[in-house]
């Protein structure tokens, strides 16, 4: 007990609270993210399209045919590819934060260069994880929070690639002073 007395008080007060604090809510983040990803992967829905019998069609051998039903025509669902890009957009959220849509505009066209470059232009988004940096408070990682929810709304109401999209905004920490975006496609 004697030792563990000594190593106690050679020790800042902050030092766990900082340290593995931050740690343990950064942790409990991405799981909540992971559920998420999974709880979309596992609920995307789809509508099945009818096809019509034509007159004069001929019936496929080995398939059950009553006149007057309809055949369907079944596709896979639209799922998650588990593998995703991930890149940084060189733009500080503390400039965007508060300046409206002008300001969410060139976070946007950046994301679209970045797919440009990538050509995944052509590609259905399906989930995204935004992360603002901002500074390690509560104020400031509310700011970031708040800030990467906005891009995340503005993708999925703005940019078809993102159109059928979900994601969640995070504070990212408090360097590099930018926005990082992990970006999960549909297959």
């Amino acid at each position: 007990m004697r030792g563990y007395g000594l190593w106690r008080e050679s020790r800042p007060e902050s030092f766990g609270a900082t340290m593995f604090g931050s740690a343990g809510w950064l942790f409990a983040d991405l799981m909540l993210a992971l559920a998420v990803l999974l709880l979309l992967a596992n609920t995307v829905a789809f509508h099945e399209p009818v096809k019509h019998h034509v007159p004069g069609q001929h019936h496929v051998p080995g398939q059950h045919h009553v006149p007057g039903q309809h055949h369907v025509v079944k596709h896979s669902p639209p799922a998650l590819d588990p593998r995703y890009i991930s890149f940084r957009v060189a733009i500080s959220p503390e400039v965007v934060q508060g300046k409206g849509p002008a300001a969410i505009g060139s976070v946007l066209q950046a994301v679209d260069h970045q797919l440009a470059i990538r050509h995944l232009t052509a590609h259905q988004v399906g989930f995204v994880i935004v992360l603002a940096a901002g500074a390690d408070d509560a104020i400031g990682q509310g700011d970031a929070i708040r800030t990467a929810d906005a891009v995340v709304k503005a993708l999925h109401d703005q940019d078809r690639v993102f159109s059928h999209s979900a994601g969640i905004g995070y504070w990212g920490g408090t360097y590099p002073d930018n926005f990082k975006f992990n970006v999960f496609f549909l297959t």
